[in-house]
């Protein structure tokens, strides 16, 4: 594991509701500049470890680090605070705002102006809110947005609402993004862009722990891909490892994981 720069590594995670144990002795780690996909079918625990991870849910047993430090018990804006984001299975835009307005939150969070300088207007919190401004349209050519800016978010189609979340997502300045089930319900162009999104986002030095369901397109992507059954990690390893392993095809992936199509 590369000690060097910031990783994240769960260890003997577990989770339980009311004596239903969602997640148990789940273990992995996302190393700097990889691509590392959790998959399984539904039920498997996959967000659940999301939730886990970014401090929505407190974890039952097993500890979770990242750059060596402990995660567990923290607020998921501190979390944030790390270097660590995340997009949700089930897109949370704030509908009352423009597309790059829902960019600007996630530019705010990082900004350094007072709530003094904020009421009064002061000139240095004018200057860094046009700074916020241009900053948030950046993020937007990133993800192909730009030229809706100032469209409703909601407005927009359900494949270009989960670019944006993206987009938010990247303005906090993550070191690792976690993506839940972001190829979910797109056709394939728009796939394919995601694909070209998620490369582009890594060779920029940013991690990525990706939750999908998307066989063919998670094996093309990964660097290492995590196996999840019933809550517990059935395999770990490269692509062409999973595909070959007895126990992922036996569990629930049959034929379709050596399909390259």
């Amino acid at each position: 594991m590369n000690t060097d720069r910031a990783s994240l590594e769960v260890t003997d995670l577990r989770k339980d509701f009311d004596g239903l144990m969602a997640v148990y002795d789940v273990s992995f780690a996302v190393d700097p500049g990889e691509i590392v996909s959790l998959i399984g079918p539904n039920g498997a625990g996959k967000t659940t470890i999301f939730n886990l991870i970014t401090g929505l849910l407190p974890a039952t047993g097993g500890s979770i680090r990242y750059g060596g430090k402990g995660l567990n018990g923290l607020k998921p804006h501190a979390i944030n605070g790390l270097g660590l984001a995340r997009t949700f299975q089930n897109v949370r835009l704030f509908g009352r705002m423009t597309v790059r307005e829902n960019v600007m939150i996630g530019l705010h969070a990082k900004a350094d102006y007072s709530l003094f300088s904020t009421a009064f207007r002061l000139p240095s919190a004018r200057a860094q809110e046009r700074m916020i401004r241009e900053r948030a349209l950046q993020h937007l050519e990133r993800v192909g947005l730009a030229d809706k800016a100032e469209d409703d978010a909601l407005s927009l189609p359900f494949g270009q609402q989960r670019l944006l979340e993206i987009a938010r997502a990247l303005a906090t300045e993550p070191n690792l993004l976690l993506l839940d089930e972001a190829g979910s319900g797109l056709n394939r162009p728009e796939k394919e862009e995601l694909d070209r999104l998620i490369r582009e986002i890594r060779n920029g030095g940013v991690a990525i722990l990706l939750v999908e369901h998307d066989i063919p397109f998670v094996t093309a992507l990964s660097d290492r891909i995590v196996v999840l059954e019933h809550g517990m990690k059935i395999a770990d390893g490269t692509p062409a490892e999973i595909r070959s392993d007895a126990r992922v095809i036996a569990a629930y992936l049959g034929e379709d994981i050596r399909d390259p199509c």
